[in-house]
């Protein structure tokens, strides 16, 4: 990983978080009125659920931790955080609306 973030051009910081509840509050609604994709597919992701000792349970909200789709669903919920973050604490020096 050094290799890869210790060229001038590379970001000087990385963002690491833990949300809490983040994949248990991830809102179905919001995520099909704003993620760019194929509605019919994303709220088949939504409700999938999952099987654990041959018993369904059937997601109603959020999207299980470790589930196949749960980190892409994570991603397109946070999209635009980076962006939020740069215009709300901007490099000195920088405009805040660059």
């Amino acid at each position: 990983m050094f290799i890869a973030l210790e060229r001038k051009f590379c970001v000087q910081w990385i963002l690491e978080g833990d949300i809490q509840a983040c994949f248990d509050q991830i809102s179905h609604d919001w995520l099909l009125k704003h993620v760019p994709m194929d509605k019919v597919i994303l709220e088949k992701w939504l409700k999938a659920g999952y099987v654990e000792r041959a018993k369904l349970y059937p997601t109603e909200a959020g999207t299980p931790q470790g589930g196949i789709c749960s980190p892409v669903l994570a991603n397109l919920t946070l999209d635009g955080l980076e962006r939020a973050l740069k215009t709300a604490f901007p490099k000195p020096g920088h405009s805040k609306h660059r």
